[in-house]
């Protein structure tokens, strides 16, 4: 018996997701983790819910026997993508599914969604149902039971709320498109491909956009709300026209809301330039985790290294075994989605000025003591939040397990702050950055100052020793650097272009030279990763002389982001015209018509007169390529300073944007390769 469910969005959603995995085997993919590691947690699934194993989907050697020791009669699959994408995972896990008889399959994807991805007109309950039909036979072929006596109740069920919406009420994530940036030239393109970018584009690179556009019209789709879409930038417009061909639940009846796409290369400064912000120094200086796009890994060694939790973790870890005991002290992390206080302390981290998140996460930690009755050493006076203060309220948890096991939530949030701090003094990495970034951003403001090409390399000089620079930048830091000059510069001068083939050299210098013998990569390997790297970089300052309006990105030598440019202009009440924002019309505002199709129209969009964002009380701003702490930071400012009566602002992208993350997208697939070759060494 095969049917369809479909699940609104709601607060229970993800709830509604734990209640199904009681008893059960469930599968994943990566993203899929991700989302359920931020809305009740993948050990919750075991620990809270009574899940009996989490494997993945993905893994192609899964083995027959680690499925039927977990006894899955009863599996339920979350998958981030849509079912075409991942039809062969499923079909391979389910020939190894011998005692299945009940199947809960949950898509982030739509009926509508799969339509539009799939360029078919949309047939009611087609692709659910056609999809539980297959998945049926093939869970009733693998069945080590007589086939006509075995029936298999499979079930699809689509869940709306696909966000890791952890950064904040009016901040989010989408981790199913955390890889996806702004169309970028291969090395060899030339850098007049924008006005064919409409025809040139590869299948798999519209699929990608597609796929980005159904995720933020869902959401509106589950707020009830209809979008109205306007766009900044090349990739921009090809995601707003595709949301505004999505064919939403509330299509022609919804409350209106303004979903604003803007391009990350158009503002490259963000994740380039340090803020004063706890959660882009936490991002930018600590390891992310490797299954996750909006996550680090902490170091417990400060809290389970002791020898009298050391010995309370092997017995939890014996309980364990026979199923006695819930408790399992994971890796650090500061997704939290079970503790309020530590997803407070999170949002507060990414969201206020670095001095006012250290003191918060002070008074929570001593808190959090005087509640576990851990001896807290205070004066009245405790001034200026260091590292070493936080270390010597934390030493005390050391000696006390259960109270670790209480805490341990929000202790791994402050541990997180405690080695961001630490690892920015170390060696002064954060300040020398710093220094050179200050340099860069007073000489762009004045403009008798030398080249900025020409100052970074002064900087980047190699020395005598062998050592690239007199200020000792890392390799890592090197290249955000150049991002940062690049993005620096409003036009690129003559002086400007002589300066880019000495600045190559020196790159390569800087980065070859540093490797020690035999490491195995190339001088002309590192020569086409600088090549690559600064040819994109060219035409990314070609599509900004293509929006003069916004091509500042500095006022006075402080950072002015293109997010709070526009929602400046947006929520102006004079309601002036944006420069370069265009508008598509939907098939509910322009009757059936109207939609972009190609050419040049990528570059601009059918202008509707009276269409302005701040006619609907919710403005989304989306930027693909991510979004700063810095920047959650800043529009959280500028809202506050609005009239409460205003539209509520949203802010949202793919995924959490660095310096590290915007330099993985610039070199490309295989500079990104070398560089994380260059980089281990």
């Amino acid at each position: 018996q095969n049917k369809t469910e479909k699940h609104k969005m709601a607060a229970q959603e993800w709830a509604w997701v734990g209640e199904q995995a009681r008893d059960a085997v469930v599968f994943l993919d990566q993203a899929a983790a991700e989302l359920v590691a931020w809305h009740i947690g993948v050990d919750a699934l075991i620990t809270t819910h009574g899940a009996k194993a989490i494997l993945s989907f993905e893994e192609t050697a899964l083995s027959e026997g680690a499925i039927a020791e977990a006894d899955a009669s009863r599996v339920v699959i979350v998958s981030s993508q849509p079912l075409h994408d991942v039809e062969g995972a499923f079909r391979r896990v389910a020939c190894k599914l011998r005692a299945c008889r009940t199947c809960d399959v949950v898509v982030c994807y739509s009926e509508a969604a799969h339509s539009l991805l799939d360029g078919e007109p949309q047939q009611a309950g087609s692709c659910f149902d056609g999809f539980a039909d297959r998945l049926g036979g093939w869970l009733t072929q693998a069945a080590d039971v007589d086939k006509e006596d075995h029936a298999v109740d499979v079930a699809v069920h689509h869940i709306l709320d696909n966000r890791a919406a952890v950064l904040g009420d009016t901040a989010f994530v989408l981790p199913q498109s955390a890889g996806t940036f702004p169309w970028l030239p291969d090395d060899t393109d030339p850098l007049d491909t924008i006005p064919k970018l409409a025809t040139s584009l590869p299948d798999h690179v519209r699929i990608e956009y597609r796929k980005l556009a159904c995720q933020i019209a869902q959401l509106a789709d589950g707020m009830g709300l209809q979008p109205a879409c306007f766009s900044i930038g090349h990739t921009a417009a090809l995601v707003a026209e595709y949301i505004s061909e999505y064919k939403t639940q509330n299509q022609g009846s919804g409350e209106k809301m303004s979903v604003i796409v803007l391009d990350r290369t158009l503002d490259l400064l963000q994740p380039t330039m340090h803020a004063d912000n706890l959660g882009d120094r936490m991002f930018n200086l600590l390891d992310p985790v490797s299954t996750a796009s909006c996550d680090v890994a902490v170091n417990m060694d400060p809290l389970l290294a002791g020898p009298t939790v050391s010995k309370a973790i092997a017995a939890d870890a014996a309980q364990q075994a026979s199923g006695r005991s819930a408790f399992k002290v994971m890796r650090g992390s500061i997704v939290q989605p079970q503790s309020p206080k530590a997803q407070q302390l999170v949002q507060t981290m990414l969201s206020v000025k670095q001095r006012e998140a250290l003191m918060q996460i002070r008074k929570e930690l001593v808190a959090t003591a005087v509640k576990a009755k851990v001896p807290c050493k205070m004066s009245a006076k405790m001034g200026r939040v260091t590292v070493s203060q936080l270390t010597n309220f934390l030493q005390p948890f050391a000696k006390k397990p259960e109270a670790i096991k209480q805490h341990l939530p929000v202790l791994q949030c402050v541990l997180a702050a405690v080695e961001a701090m630490a690892r920015g003094e170390h060696g002064n990495l954060w300040d020398k950055y710093l220094s050179i970034q200050k340099v860069l951003s007073l000489n762009a403001a004045d403009p008798e100052a030398d080249s900025l090409l020409g100052q970074l390399m002064t900087q980047l000089r190699v020395a005598e020793d062998g050592a690239c620079g007199a200020q000792g930048i890392r390799v890592p830091d090197m290249l955000p650097l150049v991002i940062l000059a690049f993005s620096l510069t409003v036009a690129a001068s003559t002086k400007e272009r002589e300066q880019e083939a000495l600045l190559q050299e020196t790159l390569v210098d800087c980065l070859f030279e540093g490797l020690p013998a035999g490491a195995g990569v190339s001088m002309e390997a590192v020569a086409d990763l600088i090549a690559g790297l600064l040819h994109r970089l060219r035409f990314i300052n070609l599509l900004r002389s293509l929006h003069p309006g916004f091509e500042h990105l500095l006022r006075d030598a402080a950072p002015l982001p293109l997010v709070l440019q526009v929602l400046d202009r947006v929520l102006d009440q004079q309601r002036g015209d944006i420069p370069h924002l265009k508008h598509f019309a939907g098939k509910a505002e322009a009757g059936g018509g109207g939609l972009l199709k190609s050419g040049l129209g990528m570059l601009g969009g059918m202008m509707a007169k009276a269409a302005h964002p701040a006619d609907a009380h919710t403005i989304m701003v989306f930027v693909v390529g991510g979004i700063t702490c810095s920047e959650i930071q800043l529009v959280k400012g500028l809202v506050a300073k609005r009239s409460a009566e205003g539209p509520r602002v949203v802010l949202g992208g793919t995924r959490v944007a660095t310096a590290h993350t915007v330099v993985d997208a610039l070199v490309g697939a295989r500079g990104a390769v070398v560089l994380r070759r260059v980089t281990s060494l």
